[in-house]
């Protein structure tokens, strides 16, 4: 987990983010945010490998703040290109009910561009 956090500062985590259509009109117009690890030895490190690893350690909380962050940023870069996108991010349900992540992180989904989806995974 330490290469992990270490990963967000060097920048060997990054997000990719998937479409969400629209069915009646096949256009998206709202985007989920998957966060990818390419480890500079290692390479491909699944996120069903360091995602569990992650809410086992409680690096959980530190991970999520940063995929919120750097959605959000996405986000505002995007409208600032006229073009407006609903986020999506995966939360935690172990986060839920920490009381220290909602402090931090309501903070910034109220300063957000543009709507933002807290999706509560299984």
């Amino acid at each position: 987990m330490s290469e992990m956090l270490q990963g967000m500062d060097d920048g060997d985590l990054s997000l990719h983010y998937q479409p969400k259509l629209t069915g009646r009109s096949g256009e998206f117009s709202a985007v989920e945010a998957l966060c990818r690890w390419r480890h500079s030895e290692r390479g491909f490190v699944a996120p069903d490998k360091f995602i569990p690893k992650a809410e086992e350690t409680g690096h959980i909380k530190v991970l999520t703040e940063w995929v919120l962050r750097r959605a959000l940023e996405d986000q505002a870069a995007l409208l600032e290109q006229g073009v407006p996108l609903s986020f999506a991010v995966n939360i935690s349900a172990t986060l839920i009910d920490d009381r220290e992540f909602v402090r931090r992180t309501l903070p910034l989904i109220r300063l957000a561009r543009g709507p933002v989806t807290l999706e509560i995974t299984e």
